[in-house]
């Protein structure tokens, strides 16, 4: 396959390719494969689109890499992520608790997952409003609470 592109349009795909391996990766005690060989395959190919400066070759490890600015750059879309999916996981399960402390697991079986989502949102609308003004700062652990 020969892909027809400008170097904007190759460093948009490094950027893509970036992320990519970072999200199937980043906790990963050892990474998959099949991603780590794609993201090789596209930094090898980045002087043939005049995108060379954001990696380098490594001839110990025989392996390419990215420069330390462009892993600086890509950190900022990693962070955004990263807080965004905090908050909307929190705020998930602190909705999600907050509700079946209200009414009950018996209850909560009783409702569809349409019902089930329709009673957790003013809970939900709770934590985005929290998390949107203080982010974290009034998140914390209450002693005493859930204790026997």
């Amino acid at each position: 396959m020969t892909l027809n592109l400008t170097t904007d349009e190759f460093r948009s795909l490094m950027k893509i390719v970036f992320l990519g391996n970072w999200m199937a990766n980043a906790y990963r005690g050892e990474a998959l494969p099949e991603f780590e060989k794609i993201e090789q395959l596209i930094l090898s190919r980045a002087s043939s689109f005049g995108a060379e400066e954001p990696v380098n070759f490594d001839p110990k490890k025989d392996a390419w890499s990215y420069t330390r600015e462009f892993d600086e750059e890509m950190q900022e879309f990693v962070n955004d992520y990263n807080i965004e999916a905090l908050y909307d996981e929190l705020g998930y399960w602190l909705a999600r608790r907050d509700l079946m402390d209200d009414i009950g697991e018996e209850k909560a079986a009783g409702l569809t997952p349409a019902g089930l989502s329709e009673a957790a949102a003013p809970y939900l609308e709770k934590y985005d409003r929290e998390f949107e003004e203080y982010g974290i700062e009034r998140i914390g652990i209450v002693s005493g609470y859930g204790e026997e």
